[in-house]
């Protein structure tokens, strides 16, 4: 299953410079990995394998910036957004393709939802099962109509080449 996270409150973050990484210039960025944290409740999400998406109560802090994910139940990736002018993007929809799941073979989920506004969101994955942790490339997409907002890809490596980041997660803070 999958547990996607959405949440809203206000940070700034900065925007673009790496390879696999577009960003809308109405949109700023930051992207990378954190430990797991606990979730707050859920939302509808039928296009995805777990058929939700997971809320968090805040918007959880990119503890590791960048495009390189352990492979592993205590990490957590993706993209923290902000519009600076505080303008509300409905209807937004988020595309993650990854390499096929060793159970079920997918390899697109997608939900709806909204970007923008006085806060910063939060589109995020974490692994919850052993058949989640593929390795290779995952892409985040975030589209409004025909506009692509934001795509990032990452990188998701057998978790023994991060070990930092693994056992940064395992010392006291998962689930923090």
């Amino acid at each position: 299953m999958i547990r996607f996270a959405l949440a809203f409150i206000c940070l700034s973050a900065p925007a673009f410079a790496e390879t696999g990484v577009f960003v809308d210039p109405q949109l700023s960025i930051s992207h990378g990995t954190f430990c797991a944290k606990i979730t707050e409740g859920s939302v509808d999400a039928p296009d995805t394998v777990a058929g939700k998406i997971d809320l968090y109560e805040r918007v959880p802090q990119i503890r590791w910036q960048g495009q390189l994910v352990p492979a592993h139940e205590v990490m957590s990736f993706g993209i923290v957004s902000k519009v600076p002018d505080g303008t509300v993007l409905d209807n937004v929809t988020i595309t993650l393709t990854h390499p096929p799941f060793s159970e079920s073979g997918a390899t697109t989920q997608a939900y709806t939802t909204t970007l923008g506004g006085p806060n910063t969101s939060i589109n995020a994955y974490s692994f919850d099962f052993p058949e989640e942790m593929v390795l290779g490339t995952w892409t985040f997409e975030a589209t409004q109509g025909d506009r692509t907002l934001y795509r990032v890809s990452f990188e998701v490596v057998n978790p023994r080449q991060l070990p930092d980041m693994v056992s940064g997660c395992l010392d006291g803070n998962l689930l923090s």
